[in-house]
């Protein structure tokens, strides 16, 4: 299907030692397609540029793991993920393509049909402690996290999931 990989790099930098870890991933759909972002550089003029997914992707890939995995997932970070992108994205996601990201994404993974029950995951996300108490040992373990609350980014789910009602076609 596809396959994950993520490089460590240890960086030195006069006195500065940091490492870097990249999750690289190859095999994935990209909805529309890839798109050329440029990082700026930190200590130095320019930027750097890599080919990347677009927000909508990234989006329908976490949308699409929280919603086949559902109250079996041990990926807490994939709400905290979910939630934070949309948050900061919330006003530059193009809903159609997103729709159409989350649509081609979950049939490529085979999970489509799963995917449209995102209302009926959403109430057992909510209802069930097991990815809450999920959710207090990732923060707890990731302070960034603490002031987001776990119904909050089940509700963020939910509101992205309300694309797939927005084209009769994914149905």
């Amino acid at each position: 299907m596809y396959e994950d990989f993520c490089a460590s790099i240890s960086c030195i930098f006069g006195k500065i030692n940091a490492n870097l870890n990249i999750d690289i991933t190859t095999g994935d759909v990209i909805t529309p397609k890839e798109i050329n972002y440029f990082y700026s550089k930190i200590l130095e003029e320019g930027t750097i540029p890599i080919m990347t997914y677009t927000i909508e992707t990234i989006l329908a890939e976490k949308f699409e793991t929280i919603s086949s995995r559902n109250i079996t997932t041990t990926r807490a970070r994939d709400f905290y993920d979910l939630y934070m992108i949309y948050s900061i994205y919330k006003d530059k996601i193009d809903k159609d393509i997103l729709s159409k990201a989350i649509e081609r994404t979950s049939k490529y993974r085979g999970s489509f049909e799963t995917a449209l029950q995102y209302k009926e995951i959403v109430e057992l996300l909510r209802e069930s402690e097991i990815p809450k108490e999920l959710w207090k040992k990732y923060t707890q373990n990731n302070p960034y996290a603490k002031d987001v609350d776990f119904l909050d980014t089940v509700s963020i789910f939910e509101e992205i999931g309300t694309v797939l009602n927005v084209n009769d076609d994914t149905k």
